[in-house]
């Protein structure tokens, strides 16, 4: 220790530190920090190691925060979650928020393709083929949300399908009305690893816009 007589206060300029780890903190003493692995990922943990956490059972894979619109009365590719690589034995979900404009008492539907395969064909009503959100025939600006689970491709199960539950509301005037609705999908999902994630849509008439957002696609672990 420089500097340092008998009775004087010992500030941090005083000490002088060597690479060991003498006077380390251990789980029966108090003590210095250990040296810094230097990996950003890293944490220093209650043994007094830096590794880096267990990865948990939900992880996110993917997502599109860019809002994707049309107007199309014919069932149109509308908001893509790409370069994934989810194998058929991974379940996974999504969730994403979805709306359309007022101009014309028509509903507006919104269904799921996996890869090149669509799984829910999305229909021009309010009724369950709306795999990931439907929206009212009601002349008025809707809006919901959705989380779309899709199943693990099973050996010696047929049908490896997609569930969705979506809420929706509607402002009119200074009354909301609210809606939930539960989906299955109609045709099973492609046995395959899972690259691209699609929120397809149709519209009733040209006159009503349907959009969605806030993509996210995440996966479960399977042990």
């Amino acid at each position: 220790m420089a500097g340092a007589g008998r009775g004087n206060q010992v500030t941090e300029t005083d000490i002088i530190l060597s690479d060991v780890t003498t006077k380390n903190a251990t789980a029966g003493q108090h003590g210095f920090t250990p040296k810094l692995s230097g990996v950003a990922t890293q944490y220093f943990d209650g043994s007094g190691a830096f590794s880096a956490p267990a990865v948990g059972a939900l992880t996110r894979t993917g997502g599109n925060t860019t809002e994707a619109t049309t107007t199309s009365t014919t069932v149109v590719d509308l908001l893509a979650v790409a370069g994934l690589n989810i194998s058929a034995a991974t379940p996974f979900f999504f969730r994403e928020v979805f709306r359309k404009t007022a101009g014309f008492a028509g509903a507006a539907g919104f269904g799921l393709k996996i890869n090149t395969t669509e799984v829910g064909t999305p229909a021009a009503a309010n009724n369950d083929d709306n795999l990931s959100g439907r929206l009212s025939t009601t002349n008025a600006a809707q809006q919901g949300s959705a989380i779309v689970w899709v199943s693990s491709v099973v050996a010696s199960y047929t049908f490896h399908g997609a569930y969705g539950v979506s809420a929706s509301h509607t402002s009119i005037g200074s009354t909301v009305v609210g809606a939930v609705g539960i989906s299955e999908a109609g045709n099973p999902q492609p046995n395959a690893t899972r690259t691209d994630v699609i929120v397809n849509a149709i519209s009733t008439d040209a006159a009503v816009t349907a959009g969605a957002d806030e993509m996210h696609v995440y996966t479960h672990a399977t042990s």
